[in-house]
Formats: structure tokens, sequence, C-alpha cells
């Protein structure tokens, strides 16, 4: 396993530009996630969890009628219920999206999977897993009309999701 940046430059050119896209996505991917996870925090500031509670509509539409309020003008990003579901769900689907690619992309990529460090396999795993139980946390939360026993596991998950991220990108850190 590689655990240094000299034992990196002894990798193959391939193998190099390999990591370095991984650990390129990761960074990406972990963004996404954090962006995420700041639009959570709009979702339980403005109650937005109460409303629209079937999924995978939005009150039996596929965009929630009320999405944009001229009254509120850009507020309508922090302020409108309908707009910060909307927000949370769309960037939920990209954050599962971006770590199954991720995830799956370094497994199923031999050049990568054989020379990624077990640690970052483990945070690879890791991630892919707490990303599955959240969405899947995430939805039963709003469907059940957010009790809070399911809401504060929810944010939990958030944070438990977050240091995945982190520990992916710090395994990482040797690429260069």
């Amino acid at each position: 396993s590689i655990t240094n940046i000299a034992s990196f430059r002894d990798l193959s050119a391939s193998s190099q530009k390999a990591l370095r896209k991984l650990k390129s996505r990761s960074k990406i991917g972990t963004g996404i996630l954090g962006l995420t996870v700041l639009s959570g925090a709009f979702v339980a500031g403005n109650d937005a969890g109460h409303a629209y509670n079937d999924w995978p509509y939005f009150a039996g539409e596929v965009i929630p009628e009320q999405i944009w309020m001229d009254a509120l003008g850009i507020r309508n990003v922090f302020e409108n219920t309908a707009l910060v579901q909307f927000d949370h769900r769309m960037l939920a689907y990209t954050t599962l999206a971006t770590v199954a690619g991720i995830a799956g992309t370094a497994r199923f990529n031999a050049a990568t999977w054989k020379v990624v460090q077990p640690a970052t396999k483990r945070a690879l795993y890791a991630m892919y897993g707490v990303t599955l139980a959240q969405v899947g946390l995430g939805i039963a939360t709003l469907m059940m009309y957010v009790p809070v026993e399911l809401g504060v596991a929810h944010q939990g998950g958030a944070l438990t999701l977050w240091t995945c991220g982190l520990w992916l990108v710090h395994t990482l850190k040797y690429v260069r």
C-alpha cells in the first residue's frame, strides 16, 4: 500500500493519474456533500420538513407550485419552504450520485483499486454506506412528518457523512 509521497512517485504514470482523479473527485464530492448539509440547515430552520411529505413528489407535483415567490426575491433561497426543500432533495440526489460514482469508479477500475491504500478503501465503503443510509433516513423522516427522533438522527447522519467525506479526502493527502 502507498502511505507516503516517495512510494506514490514510484507508481506508474497511469496509477498516479488514476489516484489524482480519485483525489479530485473526492474533494468535489465532499464539497457537494457540504452544500447538501448546509441546505439541510435551511430545511430545519424553516420547518420545511413539515411540508411536502410525499416522496418523490411535492404535493403530487414534480416541482412544487410555490417554488418561487416574487415578494421574497433572492430570499426564496433561504426562506421559501418549497424551494428550500426542493434544493435539499436535489442536492441529496446529487450527493448520492456523486458518492456512488466515486466509489464505483474507484472500485471497478483495477488500475486505481490495486494501488489505493486500505484506509482509503474503508473510507470509500463507509461514505457510500452512510450516504445510502442517510438518504433512506431522510426520506423516512420526511414521510413520517419529522418526528424529533428521526430529525435528530438525520442531522447526526449528516455529521457522520461529512466526517466520512473528510476522512476520504484525508486518506488521499499523499497524492500529489
